[in-house]
């Protein structure tokens, strides 16, 4: 039951209402499954029919909404459920401790299915937006993977909510919880969990065995923060090229070992890397808030890239 307190008078309330958006773009409720940040790939590219021109004039009707606490992450929809982050501060906190919590709701009907929830700490985040998760869940098979504001890595079996395995990275690894709270979603390749940690030593990205969490590789320094920016693996070159844009540089890695294929350097203040790296045939987009926006361009003989338009300052 969702109590109120103080601090979330003066935020959103948040209503889920995804059956609500699957009504506007689909005639029936047997859309594609949307299992991660940006859908299937990562490529923010949706396959449906039947969309709609334009909103009716009276509205959209609901097929069903629910509330659920705050935060920033969206949700993933796989094997008809839905499954969302929240967060509520603990009443009478003075520290920012509260509650992370993983939703499962059925996709047609809205049922809360079963939750979990974890305690934990925002008091490392900037007090404004520590209002809940900012990572979307990450779904694969039977197992739902999430990844709290502070850094808390959980693996949960889709069906019943029982936890597989989960570790605190703050604890573990000595995370540096980034001042808007760690915010990359886990990424699955075959047989590995690939998550941004921001740990020690040498620990900003890691591999872990997603059946188990045993870690598996670890690659480039924690020297500076993780930055905002979600991983994402693109095939060029002759290989998969795992995409980590960092607050210094550009780093292609090798996803089944963590090797580095190659590194652009390019400078982001306050840590801002936020957008998502879009690939459009042999190039590279990316765009951030301070230095404008760069092209890369992939090489097609072998797992390199080189920067074909540095753009001016936004």
């Amino acid at each position: 039951m969702l109590t109120t307190q103080p601090r979330s008078q003066r935020r959103h309330r948040l209503a889920l209402v995804l059956g609500c958006a699957l009504l506007a773009v689909t005639t029936t409720l047997d859309g594609a499954d949307w299992p991660q940040w940006r859908g299937a790939g990562r490529l923010g590219v949706w396959t449906e029919t039947g969309i709609l021109d334009r909103f009716p004039d009276g509205g959209l009707e609901f097929t069903w909404r629910v509330p659920i606490r705050s935060g920033f992450a969206g949700p993933a929809v796989a094997d008809g459920r839905v499954f969302v982050l929240d967060y509520l501060e603990s009443p009478g906190s003075r520290t920012m401790d509260g509650t992370e919590r993983l939703v499962c709701l059925d996709e047609e009907t809205g049922e809360t299915l079963w939750t979990h929830e974890w305690p934990t700490t925002y008091r490392m985040l900037m007090s404004t937006y520590a209002i809940g998760p900012r990572a979307p869940p990450t779904v694969a098979g039977d197992r739902v993977y999430v990844v709290g504001a502070p850094g808390m890595l959980l693996c949960l079996d889709t069906e019943t909510g029982e936890v597989v395995w989960q570790i605190n990275s703050m604890e573990e690894y000595g995370t540096y919880v980034p001042v808007w709270g760690v915010s990359s979603s886990a990424l699955i390749e075959g047989d590995t969990l690939i998550c941004i940690v921001g740990g020690e030593p040498g620990a900003k990205v890691m591999a872990f065995d997603k059946a188990t969490g045993t870690e598996i590789w670890r690659a480039l320094s924690s020297a500076w923060e993780m930055g905002y920016a979600q991983p994402i693996i693109y095939e060029a070159g002759g290989a998969r090229q795992l995409i980590i844009w960092h607050p210094q540089a550009v780093t292609a890695l090798n996803p089944e070992t963590g090797e580095t294929y190659w590194e652009e350097p390019w400078d982001a203040p306050s840590a801002l890397t936020i957008a998502t790296p879009v690939r459009s045939g042999p190039y590279l987009f990316f765009t951030q808030f301070w230095a404008g926006s760069m092209l890369m361009r992939f090489n097609e003989d072998r797992p390199s890239a080189s920067v074909v338009a540095p753009l001016a300052d936004a």
